[in-house]
C-alpha cells in the first residue's frame, strides 16, 4: 500500500514546546483556595504525587502510582512540607531583596522592615527572626514556638 494515498497519513508532523517564565511557585496561585486547610492539603496531595514519579517503580506502593485521587490520609511530612513550601514561596515573594541580600551574606538595605529582627534563612530556605532567642541552645521548633509565644503576649 502507498502511504501519500492514505487520508488517515498526515504529510505534515506538529510540535508543541512549553516554557515558564518563572521558576518561582507564585503566591498568585494561592488565592484559587478558599482557606488555609484547603490550599495545605491541595499541595500535600500534589507533593505525593511529586514523590511517587522521583520514586523507582519497585518502591511505590500498590494503589499510588502515576497521577491518581489518593484516598490515603495525607502524612504529616507532605502536609508539614507543604506549609513549608507555601510560606517559602509568599517570604521570597515579599522579601526577595532580603532573600539575596542574606544568601550574598550581606546586610540588609536600611530601608528594610526586617533590619532590626536579625534575620537568618533556616535549613528549610525560610526566613526566620534572629535575636536571644536564636543563639538558645534549642531545636528550630522550640525556637519558633517561644519566639510565637513573645510576639502573642
Amino acid at each position: 500500500m502507498n502511504p501519500s494515498l492514505d487520508a488517515e497519513i498526515r504529510p505534515q508532523v506538529s510540535t508543541m514546546n512549553t516554557s515558564t517564565s518563572s521558576k518561582q511557585l507564585g503566591s498568585q496561585r494561592f488565592s484559587k483556595f478558599s482557606s488555609w486547610n484547603s490550599l495545605t492539603h491541595a499541595l500535600a496531595r500534589l507533593i505525593h504525587i511529586a514523590r511517587l514519579f522521583q520514586m523507582k517503580p519497585a518502591n511505590r506502593t500498590s494503589c499510588c502510582k502515576g497521577w491518581h485521587h489518593c484516598q490515603a490520609a495525607i502524612s504529616v511530612n507532605e502536609l508539614s512540607q507543604s506549609k513549608r513550601t507555601i510560606i517559602h514561596a509568599v517570604q521570597e515573594e515579599t522579601y526577595s531583596q532580603e532573600y539575596d541580600c542574606l544568601r550574598k551574606e550581606e546586610s540588609l538595605p536600611k530601608d528594610s522592615p526586617l533590619k532590626a529582627l536579625d534575620p537568618f534563612i533556616d535549613a528549610d530556605g525560610l526566613l526566620r527572626v534572629g535575636g536571644r532567642i536564636r543563639k538558645a541552645e534549642l531545636l528550630q521548633e522550640e525556637k519558633t514556638l517561644l519566639s510565637f509565644l513573645e510576639s502573642t503576649t
